[in-house]
């Protein structure tokens, strides 16, 4: 992916790609893929906030959510045929 793409994690960080962003952090990312015109993702997403700002879970999970409409290539690679989608990564120790 060419330029910055701007994740919303709640850490309001710029990654060059969404592979960097997953580098960076140790603990398992739970990646929401959604479209802004999705009524379903709109439910979702205060839930999804609570998980983010949750002190419980600093450095134990992190929360991003990404927007198919603006990164297709994402969700081509993992495979996101519906807008109501979540993806969990967990990188091997």
């Amino acid at each position: 992916m060419g330029g910055m793409m701007r994740m919303k994690t709640g850490l309001g960080v710029k990654f060059g790609s969404f592979d960097e962003f997953l580098e960076k952090y140790p603990e398992p990312v739970l990646v929401d893929f959604y479209a802004t015109w999705c009524g379903p993702c709109q439910l979702m997403q205060k839930e999804l906030k609570k998980l983010s700002d949750d002190e419980e879970l600093a450095g134990v999970l992190k929360v991003a959510k990404i927007d198919v409409d603006k990164y297709p290539a994402l969700g081509s690679k993992y495979d996101v045929r519906a807008s109501r989608r979540q993806f969990s990564s967990t990188r091997a120790r």
